[in-house]
């Protein structure tokens, strides 16, 4: 069987992935090497979370392959260096205790890519026609699927910190309120390129490519009955 040959976009996600993988894989045989030699038991947090780190590098490829779901290269390259950005630098580099704004930033990203992920799970129904008229759907439910998700992540914390001892949610309500404004904030400004990009009114590069890798490699999503607006499928 010929093997499909990788895009510009697929290339640049594969050399990103690469290079954060083999960067915690290096770190985690630094940290085994300090154990053997020195004894620190203290490294093995940092062993830990490195493999936890692997583990969630991987798991957008496995889950969405699972699911017969191709994520746009760039998307997922995004959602891989949330990954790096949170558990290497964030946890193991200790960024979040380094820079006071390291937590704002992530949950900004993390709304965003919600955003763009509900967009691309509703946009095949906004494609036929009897939806057509109904724009402003598609930017709602990116927007409140975001916020959403980020809603139920703060109970998540909740539950752990009161169940656990932990202290994830930091100065409590200050810093929950304070991460579901970023959440909010985030999936609104990706929420409304979408839109934009749908009433075309203002194209975004960076939308009108994500969404062309989509629909050539998601084309039975949008098998449907009801024919798409032709206009718009010959705009992918």
């Amino acid at each position: 069987m010929e093997r499909k040959k990788r895009t510009g976009g697929e290339y640049v996600e594969y050399t990103g992935f690469s290079i954060m993988l083999a960067i915690v894989v290096i770190t985690i045989l630094v940290n085994l090497l300090g154990i053997s030699v020195i004894g620190d038991t203290d490294i093995h947090d940092k062993i830990i979370l490195g493999i936890v780190t692997i583990l969630f590098l991987f798991a957008p490829r496995i889950v969405f392959a699972k699911m017969r779901f191709h994520l746009p290269a760039m998307l997922l390259l995004l959602v891989e260096v949330f990954v790096f950005l949170g558990l290497y630098l964030g946890e193991i580099q200790s960024a979040f205790y380094t820079f006071v704004w390291w937590d704002v930033f992530l949950h900004f990203m993390s709304g965003v890519l919600l955003a763009m992920l509900a967009f691309l799970a509703i946009y095949p129904l906004y494609m036929q026609k009897p939806a057509r008229a109904y724009a402003y759907i598609v930017l709602l439910f990116a927007l409140f699927f975001a916020v959403g998700a980020g809603g139920i992540w703060e109970l998540l914390e909740y539950t752990i910190d009161h169940l656990f001892g932990t202290n994830m949610q930091r100065s409590g309500l200050p810093d929950t309120m304070k991460d579901i404004l970023m959440d909010t904030l985030g999936a609104l400004a990706a929420s409304l390129l979408a839109y934009l990009y749908i009433i075309k009114k203002r194209h975004s590069r960076v939308i009108e490519d994500m969404v062309k890798d989509y629909y050539e490699h998601n084309k039975y999503l949008f098998e449907v009955e009801v024919e798409p607006d032709q206009d718009t499928m010959e705009s992918l």
